[in-house]
């Protein structure tokens, strides 16, 4: 891995790729994210040796692509039940407090 004016030069499956970390204040490390791409690159082709590197790069993309809708899926479930325990506990308050008009 080179690192070059803030991009990151890798390998992964056998092709090198420049990376350039967005400047939105991540708090997660390129080299974190690269790690992670890799690792589960090495797991697909562990569980499957006879695949070549694009169809590894496929099934990463894709199992990916799953993990991201699963995380935003939960993050609405909780974010739903987070503004559903508010206005009951707001309905609640206004039950047992009522304003005085």
């Amino acid at each position: 891995m080179k690192t070059n004016e803030g991009k990151i030069d890798f390998d992964v499956l056998g092709y090198t790729v420049t990376f350039r970390p967005s400047a939105d204040g991540s708090d997660v490390a390129p080299e974190q994210i690269l790690d992670y791409v890799r690792k589960e690159a090495n797991i697909i082709k562990r569980n499957s040796p006879n695949l070549d590197s694009g169809q590894i790069a496929v099934l990463l993309a894709l199992k990916l692509a799953k993990e991201n809708f699963d995380l935003k899926n939960d993050f609405k479930e909780n974010i739903d039940k987070l503004q559903a325990s508010a206005s009951d506990a707001l309905q609640y308050f206004e039950e047992v407090a009522p304003t005085i008009s």
